[in-house]
């Protein structure tokens, strides 16, 4: 009898923690992939716990018509327009360094990061279909959702 209640109870706990789990999961998920229309920034980058020389240290964000730049010295906007060229660098762990080259107002100058791409988050891949709406000679990779190619 004891065996059957320590079964039931260890089942139920399984099926507590698959709750969780997947009330978690559904939450991040609804969180990470708003409307690309209702206003929100959208965060597109990550900065990495390692070969962090080899990014910018900040986060960028995006929206409609800005991309954003947040450090710890510093905050930059930039114009979606004025992005000319986006394409991929290194790979590390089958994810390239992105660099983007942004003309403002004649000055030509390069930002670099690493995509915040996962299961999770979408914002990456509405940022690259943005820019190609903006500016389709921009992209210089082909990419197929969240995978790379």
């Amino acid at each position: 009898m004891i065996k059957f209640i320590l079964a039931i109870v260890d089942f139920l706990s399984s099926i507590g923690i698959l709750v969780i789990i997947f009330v978690f999961i559904k939450n991040r998920w609804k969180e990470a992939n708003t409307d690309l229309d209702n206003g929100k920034l959208k965060q597109i980058s990550v900065i990495p716990l390692f070969c962090k020389s080899w990014v910018d240290k900040g986060t960028y964000y995006f929206d409609d018509d800005h991309l954003y730049f947040w450090g710890s010295q510093e905050e930059k906007k930039y114009l979606l327009k004025d992005i000319i060229e986006i394409k991929k660098t290194i790979r590390i762990n089958s994810i390239p360094i992105m660099r983007l080259t942004i003309n403002n107002n004649g000055e030509k100058f390069v930002l670099k990061f690493w995509p915040n791409v996962s299961i999770f988050n979408k914002n990456y891949i509405g940022f690259i279909d943005k820019i190609k709406s903006i500016n389709p000679s921009a992209v210089k990779f082909k990419y197929y959702g969240v995978l790379f190619n």
